[in-house]
């Protein structure tokens, strides 16, 4: 009987301490993974909300305004386009979600993760400056697609605080807390996270990637400068030209075919992950994460980096807004359809 419960308990001290040992094993990797993604984390510029640079602009005509008269008619009419367009959608999808304390205009939220890119036009460092490249990104995990969304920097949005001014406006005024006030102010869409550089950071990282491949036009190519043969041809470009290239509104398009091209950018480098070509993504993490500045806690920032290979392999979507036939020009203003903008960015994002 000894024998017996000596064996037994000797199982059980076996038992014990090979469950001790994974359990050793296992948080040691989980610290490890800690350590990994703290690197990289604290490699990238965290900015709390709260903390986020304010300076007054320099240069007041950055600002385009139009008379008290108009701008009050005009915002009387984007509040009732958009908030008959943001019910409508609510009704259809089913969820609402937070309110802002300055509109009541119910903002949608679902299963889907937004992400704001911002790249901002500085000029000096001590402003925050315009931004002149926005492109939301939002990545539908059950659809398995992500969408990038242009908005133009002339769209014609009811700053909070502020009022009627041109989008690329409210970074400059409040940086990335106030452009992301204004997206749910105005379109329904609560932007998780944003990440902005400024063009010259821009030009950094695609040379960190080790540039990208673009189709020029002929046109495009003595823009910036790069020889192209036949109608078109698809080109490697460094950093500084494919800033050039990004930032291009005289050759066919204008701030319409700008756009496209900042996007055409963007899906130069996810082609390149998908194809193997920027090699070890976390080395490629280490190069591009010094010069972004973003609100990601590092927990999300984890799960976006764990995610990256399946992310890439998703469908890619792209758009503008304003859509085509779904506007109208105010000056130099470009004023959306906001009812059949919203119903339409909700129908591709959801």
């Amino acid at each position: 009987m000894e024998e017996k419960k000596t064996r037994k308990k000797n199982r059980t001290s076996t038992l014990l301490i090979v469950f001790l040992v994974l359990l050793g094993v296992v948080l040691l990797a989980v610290i490890g993974v800690f350590i990994f993604f703290n690197h990289y984390y604290q490699k990238t510029n965290f900015v709390e909300d709260a903390e986020s640079i304010e300076y007054a602009p320099t240069e007041p005509a950055d600002y385009e305004t139009m008379s008290a008269e108009d701008e009050k008619a005009l915002a009387e009419k984007l509040a009732r386009e958009r908030q008959e367009a943001i019910a409508r959608v609510i009704e259809r999808y089913g969820t609402q979600g937070e309110t802002e304390e300055e509109d009541e205009t119910p903002k949608y939220k679902g299963n889907v993760y937004q992400l704001m890119l911002i790249g901002v036009d500085r000029r000096t460092k001590t402003w925050n400056g315009n931004s002149d490249a926005m492109i939301l990104v939002s990545v539908n995990y059950d659809k398995k697609k992500i969408v990038l969304t242009s908005f133009m920097r002339d769209t014609a949005v009811n700053i909070p605080g502020v009022g009627i001014r041109k989008m690329n406006a409210a970074f400059a005024v409040g940086n990335g807390p106030l452009l992301m006030q204004t997206m749910a102010v105005n379109f329904g869409i609560t932007v998780d996270n944003y990440a902005w550089v400024d063009f010259d950071d821009m030009q950094h990282i695609i040379d960190s990637l080790g540039g990208v491949d673009i189709t020029l036009t002929q046109a495009e190519g003595r823009y910036i400068g790069v020889a192209v043969e036949g109608a078109s041809a698809t080109v490697h470009l460094n950093g500084a030209k494919a800033l050039a290239y990004a930032r291009d509104r005289t050759t066919s398009g204008w701030d319409y075919g700008r756009t496209q091209r900042q996007r055409n950018v963007i899906m130069a480098i996810v082609n390149k992950a998908k194809s193997g070509g920027i090699g070890n993504l976390t080395s490629a993490a280490s190069a591009v994460l010094p010069y972004i500045t973003h609100n990601i806690s590092e927990t999300k920032l984890m799960s976006l980096l764990l995610d990256l290979p399946k992310l890439i392999s998703y469908d890619f979507i792209e758009q503008r807004v304003p859509f085509d036939g779904m506007y109208h020009n105010e000056g130099e203003f470009l004023v959306p359809d906001f009812d059949a903008t919203i119903t339409r960015l909700f129908e591709s994002m959801y």
